[in-house]
């Protein structure tokens, strides 16, 4: 089954999101900031991570390049609120494979899953 890490500081936001993904058939990991996030990926290996920007202890972005530098090939979408665009560029170019714009709704979140999932 494939495994997708939701990464958000917010215990609503990962239950609402992996709600949606577990729907859709997917088995859902959470993790709490992105030092949770690096460490869970380290041990699990998900197949796709979903990953908040804006969050304590380790941020979206160093999350990111710490998760790369134990897989280049992890697949990462940044969840990000609108004015984190200078953000979400430079998680893009540091190897993001997309973004969503916070609401995280079905329609954007599910779509966008499976194009990086290529299903």
């Amino acid at each position: 089954m494939t495994e997708v890490m939701v990464v958000d500081d917010s215990k609503f936001e990962r239950k609402k999101v992996g709600d949606m993904l577990e729907d859709e058939g997917y088995s859902v990991l959470g993790a709490k900031n992105g030092q949770d996030a690096v460490e869970k990926y380290r041990d699990q290996r998900p197949d796709l991570i979903l990953m908040d920007i804006v969050m304590d202890k380790m941020d979206g972005v160093d999350a990111l390049k710490e998760i790369l530098n134990i897989d280049q090939s992890a697949n990462v979408i940044m969840v990000s609120g609108v004015g984190h665009e200078e953000t979400v560029s430079k998680a893009l170019e540091i190897g993001a494979e997309r973004y969503i714009i916070k609401p995280a709704l079905r329609n954007k979140v599910i779509p966008t899953v499976n194009q990086v999932l290529g299903d």
